[in-house]
């Protein structure tokens, strides 16, 4: 798997995703980003959305927990929990 991308379009527009760390993705959303959106686009990790989680390095996007587990998506995420028998999950 390539430890990072580069995309180029036919507008002279760039995107590279740079890898991200276990429990993190790579993001090319900068709708809240603390930098202007400005060509190259450049990924920034980010924690894995609540549900999900991904367990190595890489450039792809966090998978899916099991059914009956979760992840708050409040901290980067290896793992998912089991959910309380008390709770909605």
């Amino acid at each position: 798997a390539p430890s990072s991308i580069a995309i180029l379009d036919t507008s002279g527009g760039a995107m590279i995703l740079i890898s991200a760390a276990a429990g993190l993705y790579a993001s090319t959303d900068l709708s809240n980003s603390p930098v202007a959106a400005a060509m190259p686009v450049v990924s920034r990790s980010m924690n894995c959305i609540g549900g999900t989680y991904k367990v190595d390095v890489g450039i792809h996007p966090c998978t899916l927990c099991p059914s009956g587990m979760r992840n708050a998506g409040n901290q980067p995420a290896t793992t998912c929990l089991s959910c309380s028998s008390d709770t909605f999950c």
